[in-house]
């Protein structure tokens, strides 16, 4: 007769059935801990595709707000100087207008038949030139 001697072993399950529905619980611990591991590692790359999507989509509209400011700044520089270039022209044609340059035109001297006075009445219309 043989005997057997009794080893303590923790956390062991007792029996045939209880040890193989153990190892289960143990290998499906670990797969699930692997999958888990899985999903996390796809949840941070998916984030982190999403933030560098994010990334570009600003940068790429701060490039384009700049380039348009700069654009917009040459404009400005163009029409500035198109304007002082009339103005130059306007200023030069005004001062050679006189009153025998507009009679050669047919321009004559105009009167005021009546105006809108600006005095305490303001509703009233004056006739004539000197009411104000």
């Amino acid at each position: 007769m043989t005997y057997r001697t009794a080893v303590y072993r923790p956390h062991a399950p007792y029996g045939r059935a209880q040890g193989i529905a153990g190892v289960t619980k143990v290998i499906a611990n670990a797969v699930s801990q692997s999958e888990f591991r899985m999903r996390a590692a796809q949840v941070l790359i998916a984030t982190c595709a999403i933030t560098g999507i994010f990334y570009a989509i600003n940068l790429y509209s701060i490039i384009s707000s700049t380039v348009a400011l700069q654009h917009i700044g040459t404009e400005s520089r163009a029409l500035t100087s198109q304007i002082e270039t009339l103005d130059g022209q306007y200023l030069k044609l005004s001062s050679t207008i006189t009153p025998d340059t507009l009679a050669t035109y047919g321009l004559q001297k105009g009167e005021v038949s009546f105006f809108i006075s600006r005095s305490a009445s303001l509703g009233r219309v004056a006739f004539g030139g000197h009411e104000l």
